[in-house]
């Protein structure tokens, strides 16, 4: 699975690149269909994907700057 912080998060902001060393088969999540099955969840629960989703994207380019 690929994707799934980008989705999660409102810019989109992707964390990693992904490259296929040989064939695959890809399942397009539409962003609407995504928010609109997430509206359902628990609110709890949707705020905390969140905020976890921020906390692992500002690690990335933590780790990212640092590594430069």
């Amino acid at each position: 699975m690929f994707g799934e912080i980008a989705i999660l998060q409102p810019n989109g902001l992707r964390t990693a690149t992904m490259i296929s060393e040989g064939g695959c088969e890809l399942v397009v999540v539409d962003r609407s269909f995504f928010d609109h099955s997430l509206s359902k969840a628990d609110p709890l629960l949707r705020f905390v994907v969140g905020h976890l989703c921020q906390r692992l994207t500002a690690l990335t380019l933590l780790v990212a700057q640092r590594m430069r």
